[in-house]
């Protein structure tokens, strides 16, 4: 009879089975609070425009206090064309827009601190940057134009208190800034002036 038993499984390793089930949940739980797991736990919506059909909305990580993201579609077509990443303190840390609606995010926004510190511009959809905003405190600053086929900078534009004061154009190629423009409150050319290449 003694040799039919079955052996009893040790209390011990039952024991070792829960502490690391306890222990494991509690690594996916703060993980998923860090936003480095990616699943989704709720998400919610709204209906800016009273047509039935949501146009915000946001998603939430398991554990986590804040969204991780949320979608908004502008102009009510039924398509996302912005969209917010933030950290896991609800902090906006990207931003990815269609401006012109076509279905294509051209631009691209890193924020620091929760304020625009980079914008770049994919204009013609060719994967390549055609412009960069710099942002200081999340007000522009200046604004770099490249040329597609050489990706050197052939326009910098200087922007204060919001207007454009003042530009610096390669209008040769040559990767020299040459001509330097000012302007008035109104964006009307002040002054013009050809620097020589030192």
């Amino acid at each position: 009879d003694r040799a039919s038993e079955k052996p009893r499984t040790p209390i011990w390793m039952g024991l070792i089975v829960f502490v690391m089930g306890v222990v494991g949940g509690w690594i996916l739980h703060e993980a998923a609070k860090q936003n480095a797991i990616p699943i989704d736990a709720q998400q919610w919506s709204s209906d800016d425009n009273g047509d039935g059909i949501d146009d915000v909305t946001n998603y939430a990580r398991v554990g986590a206090a804040f969204s991780y993201k949320t979608e908004i579609d502008r102009n009510f077509d039924g398509n996302v064309d912005d969209r917010f990443l933030y950290n896991p303190n609800g902090t906006t840390t990207n931003r990815e827009s269609d401006d012109d609606f076509d279905g294509f995010f051209e631009s691209r926004t890193r924020y620091r601190d929760g304020n625009a510190a980079v914008t770049t511009m994919d204009m013609d959809r060719d994967g390549e940057v055609n412009r960069t905003v710099y942002f200081v405190r999340g007000i522009p600053d200046r604004e770099e134009i490249l040329n597609d086929q050489s990706g050197r900078v052939v326009a910098t534009l200087y922007y204060e208190k919001l207007r454009l004061s003042r530009s610096e154009h390669d209008l040769n190629g040559d990767g020299f800034a040459e001509t330097v423009r000012t302007y008035d409150e109104f964006g009307e050319i002040t002054s013009t002036e050809t620097r020589q290449r030192r």
